[in-house]
């Protein structure tokens, strides 16, 4: 719309105004709409990378799943949330619960149904398969 009104306004005052002005307005005008279209796009490229930063940092917050110090037993949470380094550490399997850990096993899932709230639709619809043992 700048544009059409540009050369209209240059067309109404070719008599009053030489050819060469006009002609530099519409080259200007056009290098003014590219670059404001490069900054805009450059703007949300650089709100985005912000926002994923964030998103990062969030996660790096968020606290430690529980963990179950017996197979019956409650849940246990830590004492408070950790850094990912301390996680990673923390998930690793000392030597006493390694030898504890079933060497060999399987799983059998039989008609499976999943949805992702109770409101929601299914997902997965029977779905029936089995792990063998070292798979």
């Amino acid at each position: 719309a700048f544009l059409a009104a540009l050369v209209a306004l240059a067309i109404a005052m070719r008599s009053l105004v030489p050819p060469e002005l006009p002609a530099i307005a519409l080259v200007y005008s056009l290098q003014l709409l590219a670059n404001t279209q490069y900054c805009v796009r450059t703007f949300a490229l650089c709100e985005q990378f912000v926002t994923s930063v964030e998103r990062l940092l969030a996660y790096t917050r968020l606290p430690v799943e529980s963990t179950r110090d017996e197979e019956d037993g409650p849940p246990r949470r830590p004492s408070a949330p950790t850094r990912c380094d301390d996680d990673i550490e923390a998930a690793r399997l000392v030597p006493s619960e390694r030898d504890a850990w079933p060497s060999a096993g399987e799983i059998e899932l039989v008609d499976l149904e999943y949805r992702y709230r109770l409101d929601a639709p299914l997902v997965l619809k029977g779905v029936t398969c089995r792990f063998a043992a070292a798979s």
